[in-house]
């Protein structure tokens, strides 16, 4: 068996027993604490998208409608990956899937990073002038960095990192690092709410959103067993 084959776990398992690998995975997405963490996000993107659709639909308008649908996406993919697996091979299958909703979440986030850029571009108006313009750029390379770093260690750790070991060594940093991002998207949208164009037109309400957000990071890093990433061991 190849380096390859032992990261990825794939030798040996059966197609039924990768299906019932599969189906195992992705009970962690609607079980348990997965519940309040899902209210908690359809409460913030709920918010985001009545405000937007209630509200004349422009060019803009697709900006928080990408982000929203990239932040759900996201959180998908954390809860994916929670509670710790069972099995290597149970590992694999829900790497594959975290890989494919991040993947689908960062490009989310391209199309919304898109659209305002163009938007602002179109009007000859000004880059990154309020805070959430300005942590909103930081958090879009963040994303794209901590995934990009993720599929490396996860498919090509020896032509990245010399080594299946290093790459699974990385494996604490890309985890911990998701967490800060998904941090840095619940500070930008809260920054957001503090936009002309939320008080002017979305009047999208910290009532709903910040209350979301919290029910989310409370469930996420109370299923989060960050005991086991020992950063500086």
């Amino acid at each position: 068996m190849s380096d390859r084959q032992n990261l990825l776990g794939n030798e040996g398992v059966s197609t039924e027993s990768r299906a019932e690998l599969k189906r195992q995975t992705l009970s962690n997405l609607y079980t348990g604490t997965a519940i309040p963490v899902q209210i908690g996000l359809l409460l913030v993107i709920g918010s985001v998208l009545y405000g937007v659709l209630t509200t004349p639909i422009i060019l803009f308008s697709y900006h928080p409608i990408f982000n929203s649908l990239g932040f759900f996406l996201l959180g998908q993919g954390i809860l994916i990956t929670q509670p710790e697996p069972r099995s290597a091979a149970q590992k694999q299958v829900g790497g594959e899937l975290h890989g494919i909703l991040n993947s689908l979440s960062v490009l989310a986030y391209c199309v919304g990073a898109g659209v305002i850029l163009y938007n602002k571009e179109k009007n000859h108006a000004e880059h990154f002038y309020s805070w959430h313009g300005t942590f909103g750029i930081i958090t879009y390379g963040a994303l794209v960095l901590v995934m990009l770093v993720g599929a490396a260690q996860f498919w090509w750790p020896i032509e990245v990192f010399g080594s299946v070991h290093k790459g699974r060594a990385i494996y604490k940093f890309h985890r911990v690092g998701g967490y800060l991002v998904w941090g840095l998207t619940a500070f930008t949208i809260l920054l957001a709410l503090e936009s002309d164009f939320n008080h002017n037109a979305l009047h999208i309400s910290y009532y709903t959103v910040a209350p979301g957000l919290a029910l989310v990071a409370l469930f996420f890093f109370k299923r989060a067993n960050f005991s086991r990433m020992k950063i500086f061991g």
